[in-house]
């Protein structure tokens, strides 16, 4: 965004420093061929945590870093990073998909 990185900018960054180009947009990221699916509670850090009203409607993003917490960014106003716990509100009944990173993509 104008403001600097958004959510999918963020997440993009940190999976681009693996060296692995990555969509841009957060339903992108969640449907792409790079990623394979993950159950939550098989999350591992470095991956990928996706949010909204349902898995064809993905809001937000972020990158799981253990222990319950994710790292993202958020835009609410002006661009913060931020850690949060998945079992808080909002993002315990936000969260609908999770990815993990094909560390050899397509």
């Amino acid at each position: 965004s104008s403001y600097g990185f958004d959510c999918s900018g963020f997440t993009q960054m940190l999976v681009r420093a693996r060296g692995i180009n990555m969509p841009r947009d957060a339903d992108q990221q969640a449907a792409w061929k790079g990623v394979t699916r993950v159950q939550r509670k098989d999350l591992q850090a470095g991956d990928l945590v996706f949010f909204g009203s349902s898995e064809k409607d993905i809001t937000h993003t972020g990158m799981y870093i253990g222990d319950g917490q994710f790292i993202h960014d958020t835009t609410n106003g002006h661009p913060v990073v931020q850690i949060s716990r998945l079992d808080d509100e909002p993002w315990t009944h936000l969260l609908v998909a999770c990815r993990r990173v094909k560390m050899t993509t397509p």
